[in-house]
């Protein structure tokens, strides 16, 4: 029978880290805070289309096709490859979540995705809840990338034609908005991920994250969130409660349009 994972010994407090941690994560903060001090940008970066989608399984395809109708939409005619079967493969689990659960889709309100990285699935997120305003929020908004573009710049590429959709470079810790739908895909909740993002430590804080999340929803708003695995989940989980969020439903991806190490699971929360 599978155990729930002690969460008091999921990770260690600040000042229990391993050197090797302390280390890592002094280097990432070095590179984090000059990218942040320089703030390279040049312009707008836009990927090269791919047209047409290639080395796909007949089953991928056919629920790729079946997006593409429900919701007018065709990636690969604004993406590369891997970056427009991701943005499928997003959909594809908003869809079947909602659809699964009978859920209502909150569309027309105010929406922010927290830790969006360059945003590129911004048009996902905008095909599927249809909002007022998309907001996309990162804490790291300056990486350089090896194009010579900063994540700022793809950020600008990925929200460009996007009615009311923007880029935010901010700790959502610190951010005081409030939302009708807040999403959140794979958070870090445990300080591994977080150096292998290669972002420092001291941008890891998973209670106050939550408890701002709480904060900035709406009356009726909705936290929207996908963990890796079930272990990650509920350490998630137990941040979500501490913080006095209330769970109203689960669901597991049994079947992801790409494989990924573990299921996707989606919960659901309110205040």
């Amino acid at each position: 029978m599978a155990t729930t994972p002690d969460i008091s010994r999921a990770w260690p407090p600040d000042d229990h880290y391993s050197l090797l941690q302390r280390c890592r994560s002094l280097y990432h903060e070095l590179w984090f805070r000059l990218s942040e001090r320089i703030r390279w940008s040049r312009q707008p970066y836009h990927e090269k289309p791919i047209g047409c989608l290639a080395g796909l399984t007949s089953w991928q395809i056919a629920r790729i096709n079946e997006l593409q109708v429900r919701y007018d939409l065709r990636f690969e005619t604004h993406y590369g490859q891997h970056t427009a079967l991701a943005n499928y493969a997003y959909l594809d689990l908003l869809h079947q979540a909602w659809t699964d659960t009978n859920r209502p889709v909150p569309q027309g309100g105010v929406v922010a995705d927290v830790g969006c990285a360059n945003f590129w699935y911004a048009r996902t997120l905008h095909a599927f809840f249809r909002p007022a305003t998309l907001t996309g929020v990162d804490v790291e908004g300056f990486r350089l990338y090896p194009t010579g573009y900063s994540r700022y710049d793809a950020a600008r590429g990925y929200i460009a034609g996007l009615s009311q959709t923007s880029f935010l470079v901010a700790n959502y810790c610190e951010v005081e908005t409030k939302a009708d739908v807040i999403t959140a895909w794979f958070p870090f909740v445990t300080p591994s991920p977080v150096l292998a993002w290669r972002l420092p430590l001291t941008v890891f804080s998973p209670e106050r994250l939550f408890d701002r999340i709480a904060r900035n929803l709406t009356s009726q708003g909705l936290f929207f969130m996908v963990n890796q695995g079930s272990d990650e989940a509920a350490i998630a989980a137990d941040y979500g409660r501490r913080a006095g969020l209330r769970l109203v439903d689960r669901w597991v991806h049994p079947r992801p349009l790409r494989t990924r190490p573990h299921p996707p699971v989606v919960t659901w929360w309110t205040t």
